[in-house]
């Protein structure tokens, strides 16, 4: 039953990355939409511009503010506390976990210089947690407490669940399973067994597989038209003799 629980994590981490992928790919195609109307008018264009990407920043900051204060970062040094021992209650929650992706997905659509990378890190922890709990929940029919989360089988389980779900995260991100898990095993795990190698490449491999293939099926028919807002070009000249 834990490898059912482990490989749905990795599905999950997969679809979320292949939501915050296509609402990044909306947004983009909204302000590119908004410039073209304002093409014979560049004062104009640049204004709206301005005013969308600030509108979006500002929204992003609304969520992280009133909602989540604890997403003010990446979540990477959180996590490393978190698998360290430190009792950080609310950063694996369900509202933090949807806070961090509605904002991050804002803020990388307003152009600002932040990427994915520590922010699925999070996610993915979050992710693998909450269907960790969810696994516990469904066995114990309803009796998930904190004495079940303060024995040291569950703090170990919780931080292996998170650990994964921190590489499933950048392999899902970035279709790489093994950066992904070696990315965790330099940057944040305290503690790596030869089990949680197998397990973090099952999970990694499916949340990869999942993400590529619900992109893929979204994009078809899509490729021209992505294809007219393509800014850099290179084409090969070469020819072969």
């Amino acid at each position: 039953m834990m490898w059912i629980a482990l490989l749905t994590s990795g599905c999950v981490v997969g679809g979320t990355v292949f939501v915050m992928t296509k609402a990044l790919a909306a947004l983009t195609e909204v302000k590119i939409h908004l410039l073209e109307s304002f093409h014979d008018n560049e004062p104009a264009g640049a204004s709206m511009f301005i005013l969308y990407n600030a509108a979006l920043a500002c929204l992003a900051a609304l969520l992280v503010t009133y909602i989540s204060p604890i997403n003010t970062g990446s979540g990477l040094p959180e996590t490393k506390a978190l698998l360290n021992g430190t009792s950080i209650p609310t950063f694996l929650r369900l509202e933090t976990l949807v806070t961090k992706i509605l904002s991050i997905t804002l803020v990388v659509a307003a152009g600002f210089p932040v990427g994915k990378e520590g922010p699925m890190v999070h996610i993915g922890a979050a992710v693998c947690s909450g269907v960790l709990n969810a696994h516990l929940f469904n066995r114990k029919r309803g009796e998930i407490s904190s004495a079940v989360e303060n024995t040291t089988s569950g703090f170990n389980r919780k931080s292996t669940f998170a650990t994964i779900g921190g590489a499933a995260g950048i392999a899902a991100a970035f279709n790489a399973p093994i950066g992904g898990i070696l990315y965790v095993f330099e940057e944040l795990s305290t503690f790596w067994s030869p089990e949680t190698t197998f397990k973090a490449f099952a999970v990694c491999g499916f949340a990869a597989l999942s993400a590529q293939v619900l992109l893929h099926v979204a994009s078809e028919g899509a490729s021209a038209h992505l294809e007219s807002h393509i800014i850099f070009n290179v084409v090969d000249h070469t020819t072969t003799r």
